[in-house]
């Protein structure tokens, strides 16, 4: 269970409930790989591993989120996001395994490999699955008309809210004590996926808190519409004055010590695209690290650490890659079938 923010200021942790869904700390490994016929020192935290259900970088959101929504007595747990969306399934497995029922309002997207899996896995969990679409009138609709008999919480895209950001300030904290358990120099360069947002603006906070002079590469996986510098600032302050008045002893200001460059140059032709970078990366990552990446999210940012690996003075400061993926295998529905899925009947492309 993750709660190292709550033994850092008692006041968070007797205000902030935390639901045990973690498995933490997860590994932090150091590997050796050849860039260009150059040898790189790379670490690896290993959060593909952070739950037993769904690992990746949601779990450490979600204790933070559904712990309030079961303070708040909610009956039901709703978000966002698209048919293979990560955070979605992560949510729905979480939330039914917590006793709340789960509702997910899900939209198209370029079809990939794992979408039928995830979709599959909703079937399995009992997840019910909306489609969600049109103009603004129409999903405001689709809402109202969903949500409206039950208790419901309803979650964010990618669970990017103050409270899954503290997640990830939990997240930085960790990773300063898996340093100053190994008594070794620490990477100066972190590398992650920048969806919503909320795993980068935490870790930003987090990594100042803990005084360390790491510099977060947020690489961009969606549209800049959605992950940019100015709404990561802004989730960042947010998060900082909330906490700060559950606990006065949380520094208010620390947003303006976090130390993150935004890479927008991976993105390619966009969310769930892959780019030959990335395809590279992905095989370089099976074949010399035994990791499996997929090419939505991490091969991405596996891409941008392998680009600046080719650079003497970036090999230099470390390289640290921050595995979101998750490696836990999907429940599946035994014998599923088109017609008993009970999915949207336009959700049926991605079965084919």
């Amino acid at each position: 269970m993750a709660n190292l923010l709550g033994k850092h200021f008692p006041g968070i942790g007797a205000g902030l409930p935390v639901a045990d869904l973690l498995r933490v700390p997860t590994p932090l490994t150091r590997h050796e790989i050849t860039v260009d016929n150059a040898s790189a020192d790379v670490w690896i935290k290993h959060d593909e591993s952070s739950g037993s259900l769904y690992g990746g970088n949601k779990v450490r959101k979600l204790a933070y989120i559904l712990a309030h929504a079961q303070s708040r007595q909610a009956e039901a747990i709703a978000t966002f996001g698209a048919v293979g969306s990560h955070h979605a399934l992560a949510t729905a497995l979480y939330a039914r395994a917590l006793g709340l029922d789960a509702i997910c309002f899900l939209g198209h997207q370029s079809s990939t490999t794992h979408v039928a899996d995830a979709l599959s896995a909703h079937v399995a969990n009992g997840t019910r699955i909306v489609r969600y679409g049109g103009d603004r009138r129409q999903r405001i609709a689709t809402l109202r008309q969903t949500l409206a008999p039950r208790r419901t919480w309803v979650v964010p895209a990618g669970g990017s809210s103050w409270l899954g950001a503290t997640g990830f300030i939990d997240a930085a904290l960790e990773l300063a004590a898996d340093f100053e358990a190994g008594d070794v120099r620490y990477p100066r360069r972190l590398y992650v996926a920048n969806g919503t947002m909320g795993t980068v603006a935490g870790l930003g906070l987090g990594l100042a808190l803990a005084g360390l002079d790491i510099e977060i590469q947020a690489v961009r996986i969606t549209s800049d519409a959605i992950a940019n510098s100015d709404g990561t600032l802004k989730l960042m302050q947010k998060t900082a004055a909330l906490l700060n008045r559950i606990d006065p002893a949380f520094p208010v200001d620390l947003a303006d010590q976090a130390r993150i460059r935004f890479r927008d140059e991976f993105v390619g032709g966009g969310y769930t695209r892959p780019t030959p970078a990335s395809d590279a990366a992905l095989r370089l990552a099976a074949d010399e690290l035994a990791m499996t990446l997929e090419t939505t999210y991490t091969a991405k940012a596996f891409a941008a650490l392998l680009a600046d690996a080719g650079d003497e003075s970036a090999r230099a400061e470390g390289l640290l890659f921050w595995n979101t993926y998750n490696a836990v295998d999907l429940p599946q529905h035994a014998g599923l079938t088109l017609a008993d899925t009970g999915l949207p009947d336009d959700f049926q492309r991605y079965f084919v």
